[in-house]
């Protein structure tokens, strides 16, 4: 999915907020810190997966300081060659998916929920945000080499989930197939399964024969 333009109205600090991205990697930066970097990037995780009609206490955090109005939120979009709108309005509840040709036009939480699972093979907003942004104190880590550079894209990709990194399950998974294996190509004092039933089944073999 190419992420094209996105508008937030009484979003935070946007009051009324445009931009437009490029294909490919795209750099947000600003010189100082409570520039709206981590705001830009809340406001597409709330476009893309909240429901306008939610009563929970942080859509009211998410309205700009002095209004009255809920924030409104509107994505354009590009996966396959097909132009997708995604609008929201948090002060009315109501949400549209529409499909530049016309094919498809959607306006309940559930279908275009689904609809956005589908395109980015993914429901969770988690995985989305791991998988689609490196943010400011990611970049800091890799570039100070507190840690290899990668592990930190890894732990970047994966989420870093409990420290739990897909090298360590991958060196873990090797280990437990080497351990259900031993014995098989040699002698050994202490077998595998597969080894152990393999010798179970020549000994049941022998008794019959």
């Amino acid at each position: 999915m190419w992420l094209k333009r996105i508008e937030f109205k009484n979003f935070k600090r946007f009051v009324d907020f445009q931009a437009q991205f490029s294909p490919g990697i795209n750099v947000v930066k600003g010189p100082l810190n409570e520039m709206g970097k981590s705001t830009l990037l809340e406001g597409i995780i709330v476009a893309l997966f909240q429901n306008p009609k939610s009563t929970a206490q942080e859509l009211k955090d998410y309205v700009s300081w002095g209004s009255t109005r809920q924030c409104q939120t509107n994505l354009e979009f590009e996966d396959k060659g097909n132009r997708y709108w995604l609008e929201k309005d948090f002060e009315k509840g109501t949400a549209r998916l529409i499909q530049d040709d016309g094919r498809e036009e959607l306006d309940t939480f559930k279908e275009i929920s689904q609809k956005i699972a589908e395109l980015l093979g993914t429901k969770s907003d988690d995985l989305f945000l791991c998988s689609c942004c490196i943010r400011q104190a990611e970049v800091s880590e890799i570039s100070s080499g507190e840690k290899e550079i990668s592990k930190s894209l890894e732990e970047v990709v994966t989420g870093g989930k409990e420290s739990i990194l897909s090298s360590q399950l991958v060196q873990k998974l090797d280990a437990k197939i080497a351990e259900t294996k031993r014995g098989l190509d040699k002698l050994s004092k202490n077998p595998g399964i597969l080894a152990s039933l393999n010798q179970e089944l020549q000994d049941t073999a022998r008794r019959y024969n």
